[in-house]
């Protein structure tokens, strides 16, 4: 929760301290260009900071998922996406090749997550609902790349990352709760030979 959070909060504050800044024709990006000195400070920060605390994050998350598959390759990805965000802040776009390639991180391995953990989450009654709700946002993200957005490179990044947000809010909270962020891979039993 803190991670995401904190990333989130550094992106609108940097918008906050950016006039130029334009949803429709900027990209997220933009905030963490070196030669926005104001910006770039806070934007890049939020994302190495909140890449750090979501690496942590998979860590603890990893432990309810090493048991279930899909489960641990959904992590494996969430984890890979922590780097990304660590990549964008250590790479603004003043290094293009580097900051490409961690951004593309975050958006497709987020997808992946979200859609892996959903279908993970299906298979059992309880974790239905939460499988139900992250495939809803694994494919909003997903489908949100076939959207013609023009210059809104912003609201295309904006949209690509916020089911990945309420994603992390929700199981969070669930394992703040005690409760199955996946289920749990059934022991398979033998069956009784007669005699």
């Amino acid at each position: 929760m803190l991670g995401q959070s904190f990333t989130f909060v550094c992106i609108f504050l940097a918008i906050s301290v950016s006039p130029w800044f334009s949803w429709t024709n900027n990209a997220l990006s933009n905030l963490g260009d070196l030669t926005s000195p104001t910006s770039a400070p806070i934007f890049n920060t939020g994302l190495v900071v909140g890449g750090i605390i979501t690496a942590i994050f998979v860590l603890g998350l990893s432990m309810k998922t090493k048991t279930n598959t899909l489960g641990l390759v959904a992590t494996i990805l969430l984890f890979v996406a922590s780097l990304g965000m660590m990549g964008v802040g250590i790479f603004p776009e003043n290094y293009p090749l580097p900051h490409v390639v961690s951004a593309m991180m975050i958006f497709i391995s987020v997808t992946a997550t979200l859609l892996l953990f959903g279908v993970a989450q299906l298979r059992d009654k309880s974790t239905r609902m939460l499988g139900i709700v992250s495939l809803i946002l694994g494919l909003v993200a997903f489908i949100n790349w076939f959207i013609p957005w023009g210059h809104a490179i912003a609201i295309m990044e904006m949209v690509g990352v916020v089911p990945g947000y309420i994603w992390s809010l929700i199981a969070s909270a669930r394992l703040i709760t005690s409760k199955d962020i996946i289920p749990k891979k059934q022991p398979k039993t033998r069956k009784k030979s007669q005699q």
